[in-house]
């Protein structure tokens, strides 16, 4: 347990000599959008784009209920992506949820930065 300890401080000293800190390390939490140009390249990134133009179009009430993507080419800062997106089928649950299927993609100067599919609930009754 000494030898952990002792460990454990060489980690915080090497840390803390190259200005590095451990604020929100548990990982969920979200990386220096500003300062990483591979943020949002991870598949399960806290802050995620896709995830957001999704909803954003769709209004306040929409969920995002399946999400299938394809990675393409690296998005950077200062490289607009245009996200576009199309209504490929709706459908009703059960219970009077409503729910639509789109495929969109994001693209930049590189080309396609991802593309995928999604399945939306419109809790509000919009989609029918």
């Amino acid at each position: 347990m000494a030898s952990d300890r002792g460990r454990l401080r060489e980690i915080w000293r090497r840390l803390d000599e190259v200005g590095l800190q451990t604020t929100e390390a548990c990982g969920d939490c979200p990386r220096v959008v500003l300062g990483s140009p591979l943020a949002g390249e991870s598949l399960d990134e806290v802050i995620d784009r896709r995830v957001k133009f999704l909803t954003d179009w769709a209004g306040p009430e929409a969920m995002v209920k399946n999400l299938a993507i394809r990675l393409g080419v690296p998005a950077f800062p200062g490289d607009p992506l245009r996200f576009t997106g199309s209504v490929t089928g709706k459908s009703q649950g059960s219970d009077g949820e409503n729910f639509i299927e789109v495929t969109f993609k994001a693209s930049n100067s590189l080309g396609d930065h991802v593309s995928g599919t999604a399945v939306l609930s419109l809790l509000d009754g919009a989609g029918t």
